[in-house]
Parts: C-alpha cells; sequence; structure tokens
C-alpha cells in the first residue's frame, strides 16, 4: 500500500532538512474550498481545518497518528507526555512542484498542495502525508517498527470536529448504522466501516470521512466519535493492546471531505447509502430453527426461541438456527449479519453467547449432522451441544463469535432487533451450503428467560442471515 502513498504525492525521493522546526506560526495551505493549517508544534499536523470559511476541523484537539502507552500516556501529534515525535524531515509541494525550505508561517494558494513528513514514533518509523484539492483532503500514514513496539492502542486518524453536526451515517459492506451527537458524553460507533459523514443542520453541512478500504480491527476498537461538548471527535484506531516485532509495517489511508447539503438533500444521501447496501445484499430467513432442552424436545414450529441458564441443565435451554445458502448467489469470503428479534423478556439479566459451527465440523458422538432439521434435533444430538453444560458449547467444533450484554450493553426493548456480525460467511459455510447457529445463555443469569422470535412467529420477523451478492465489493 506504501506505493499509493508514493504515486498520490508526487513523491520520487526525498530530501533530508538538517533541522526541522518545531516551533512558529502554522503553514497554511489555502485553495477555492479549503484552508488547512498545519502546525510545527504538533508534530507538522493539521490544526485546525476550513471549508468555505466555516471552521469544521476544530483547534482544541489534536490531529495525526499517536501511540497509546497508558490509558493516560500517549505519544505523537501534540501529545509529549509519552515522549515527543521526533520530525526529521518535512517535503512540501505545490501544483506538483517541491517547494524549498518550507518554514513555518508560509502561507500557500494553489489547486493541489502535498506535505510529506517522516518521524520517528517511539520505537517505529513513521511516513505522514497529507493531501489538499477542491476535491477535499487525504491522509496516508505508514509505520514500520524498529524496535519491539508495545502499545495498548494506536490511533492512526484524528479529526476534532466542529459540535455543530447533530447525526451521523455510516456503513460497511453489508450494515448502515445511523445515529445522533448530543455532545452529552461517550463514544459513538466503534465500527470497522468504510465510510461515515456527520451533518451540521444549522450549516446545511456535512463532513464525510471515509476510507480506501475497510480495514478490520479487532472489534472493540476501529472508528469511533468522542461525543463530547467540546468537539465531536473521530478516532481511527487500528490496534489495540499488543507488543509489535521489529520490522513489522502497516499502512492506512482516508480521505475528508465536505460538501453543502440542505436537510432534503441530507436525507436523499442517507437514502442512497441504504439503497447501496440494500442492491448489493440479500437475505434469508432461518429454514430450520429449535430451542432444545435435556427435559424434552420442543420440535418446530413455535413462536419463540427460549434461551435460559440454569445451574441444572435440566432446566437450561438453548436455540439452534439453520440457514440454507443453496442456490443463492452469495460470496463467501466476505462478511455477513445475523439478526435476531427480541421479545420482552420480564426480568432477564445477563449476557447471551452466539455460535457458529465451524466450517471444519465433523458430528462427534451422537451428533447430528449439518442437514439436521428441528422435528429431530433434541438436546442430545444438536450439533456442537455441550450436553453436560447448562450454557456451554462444544468449543473443538464450534466458535463463539460474539456476546451480548442485554443488561448493560444492548438497549432492548420487545421487538428490538439484535445484529450480530460476521467477518466472513466460509468460517461456517458447511459443504452443503448450510450454515448453524447457536444461541446459549453466558451463564446461570439467575434463571431468568429470554425470548428470540422464531422463524414461525406471526407478530415479529424471525432469524435472517443478510450475504453480499456475488459479484459486489
Amino acid at each position: 500500500m506504501v506505493k499509493y502513498l508514493i504515486l498520490f504525492c508526487f513523491v520520487s525521493s526525498i530530501v533530508f532538512a538538517n533541522t526541522i522546526s518545531t516551533n512558529g506560526k502554522p503553514l497554511v495551505f489555502k485553495c477555492d474550498n479549503y484552508k488547512v493549517y498545519i502546525s510545527p508544534k504538533q508534530a507538522w499536523t493539521p490544526s485546525c481545518i476550513y471549508y468555505k470559511g466555516i471552521k469544521v476541523g476544530l483547534d482544541n484537539g489534536y490531529y495525526g497518528t499517536v501511540i497509546r502507552k497508558s490509558p493516560t500516556v500517549f505519544t505523537g501529534s501534540g501529545h509529549t507526555e509519552g515522549g515527543s515525535e521526533n520530525v526529521t524531515n518535512i517535503t512540501v509541494y505545490l501544483d506538483g512542484e517541491q517547494q524549498n525550505n518550507p518554514t513555518p508561517g508560509t502561507v500557500y494558494s494553489g489547486t493541489n498542495f502535498c506535505l510529506v513528513k517522516l518521524s520517528r514514533l517511539d520505537k517505529s518509523n513513521l511516513r505522514w502525508t497529507l493531501k489538499v484539492d477542491n476535491n477535499g483532503i487525504t491522509e496516508s500514514v505508514s509505520i514500520i517498527t524498529v524496535d519491539k513496539q508495545p502499545m495498548i492502542g494506536m490511533y492512526a486518524f484524528m479529526h476534532p470536529l466542529f459540535t455543530n453536526t447533530t447525526s451521523w451515517i455510516a456503513e460497511d459492506s453489508i450494515n448502515v448504522y445511523k445515529g445522533t451527537c448530543d455532545s452529552k458524553g461517550g463514544w459513538l460507533l466503534r465500527k470497522d466501516i468504510k465510510s461515515l459523514a456527520l451533518y451540521s443542520p444549522n450549516d446545511q453541512l456535512a463532513i464525510q470521512i471515509s476510507y480506501l478500504e475497510i480495514y478490520y480491527t479487532d472489534k472493540t476498537r476501529a472508528t469511533t466519535i468522542w461525543n463530547l461538548e467540546r468537539y465531536h471527535k473521530v478516532y481511527f484506531q487500528p490496534l489495540g493492546k499488543v507488543t509489535l516485532k521489529q520490522g513489522v509495517s502497516y499502512s492506512w489511508q482516508m480521505h475528508f471531505k465536505c460538501f453543502n447539503a440542505t436537510r432534503d438533500e441530507w436525507s436523499k444521501y442517507t437514502d442512497a447509502v441504504n439503497d447501496k447496501i440494500r442492491l448489493t445484499t440479500d437475505r434469508v430467513l432461518a429454514s430450520q430453527d429449535c430451542t432444545v432442552n435435556p427435559a424434552h424436545s420442543h420440535g418446530g414450529q413455535e413462536q419463540n426461541l427460549v434461551i435460559r441458564g440454569k445451574a441444572s441443565a435440566k432446566y437450561s435451554r438453548k436455540a439452534w438456527l439453520k440457514f440454507d445458502l443453496k442456490n443463492k448467489e452469495y460470496r463467501n469470503d466476505a462478511p455477513a449479519k445475523l439478526e435476531i428479534t427480541y421479545i420482552d423478556s420480564p426480568g432477564y439479566k445477563g449476557k447471551i453467547s452466539i455460535y457458529g459451527l465451524k466450517s471444519s465440523f465433523k458430528p462427534k458422538n451422537k451428533m447430528l449432522d449439518t442437514n439436521w432439521n428441528e422435528s429431530e434435533i433434541n438436546w442430545y444430538n444438536a450439533p456442537g451441544n455441550g450436553t453436560n453444560t447448562p450454557y456451554k458449547i462444544d468449543y473443538t467444533v464450534a466458535e463463539c463469535i460474539t456476546q451480548l450484554n442485554l443488561t448493560n450493553e444492548v438497549n432492548v426493548t420487545n421487538g428490538s432487533v439484535l445484529t450480530v456480525s460476521i467477518d466472513r460467511l466460509s468460517d461456517f459455510l458447511q459443504p452443503d451450503e448450510t450454515i448453524t447457529f447457536m444461541i446459549t445463555s453466558y451463564d446461570y443469569s439467575k434463571g431468568t428467560r429470554c425470548h428470540f422470535a422464531s422463524k414461525d412467529n406471526t407478530r415479529y420477523s424471525g432469524p435472517t442471515l443478510t450475504y453480499i451478492k456475488k459479484g459486489n465489493k
């Protein structure tokens, strides 16, 4: 991916300067629509961004790339509590021509501006590029470790945005996420996405952040919005707690642009995002689903799937779901999502676990094969069941996809649809083109029950699996 950085910024060689100033006035680039201030003091990263005279990127937070050494200690950009980022070279291009001796306080005006920075960030060498034109701002960063690099996280891109934005929409290849910004604190989104847009109705202005590709992270990081009174700050955190070996390299690229939109035009934009996902995906209803417990077989055609954890397996319940993709045009190397509808379960407190039968599954003991059906499945033959435990699954043949805390993490009410993201369909796709999922209680959960709509529910939508159609990215 480094080739994108080189070609995009017209760089064929790097000219090293003897010293790089980290003091003085900002360097400024102006074009018709954008004006970007670059702060030497903040390791030559942006200090604020204007679009058509509106300050959309604020100067009360840092931009650029930082390594998080502990919960309150960072290094990089304007952060110095964990050590300063050592900038070793700055190269500037204006309209394709290299500018000699770029100094703080210089104002550049043109149609195309590019800054290339080389620096040492803790135990890593960093190459950061910024390109500005009337189509927006492109930032690229690549790192390579020169020694063992410990961290509890890395923010590759940071943008403290103005708080006039009140709503946002994001997409990956299969999901659309929506929400509001109210500046009351907390973190929004936290997803691996392709693009995010925030909208200010008062300014009739939208800010869009998109990535060169969807960068898959460890599910707890990714792109997030810090919803504060001082700013709505967008972070991209590709790395969590890790110690990188010497010689490890990463590259990421994102694009920042603004566009004017009336409320009706913003509505049309969000509709277009939804339509894009709808036209490139399809979904199927579960072909088989059933609740199982040791006392008796529930068979099929019941309205609800019941989840219950008790100290004694005798009173516990788990659910099995199967989806049949035969004769469907799907991409097995792409993400998918499982959706289940929550039915009011008074008193339920606790977590549920979602499992998938591994693609390498082979029946063991008395387990049914992947061609199981709801009329024959029971506690003792359900594929992947841990028959001697009230809530566990046989981990040798099944994989935990996620756990949902219905008390704290998920705001559920009667009829709420819970979404489970699946990284790759092929992880759970069987030779007969079926996929089997299991839902269990994470623990004993005080013996209370949790209900989800089955495929036979006459009021609520049953379990569905959404996949990307073949021929789409």
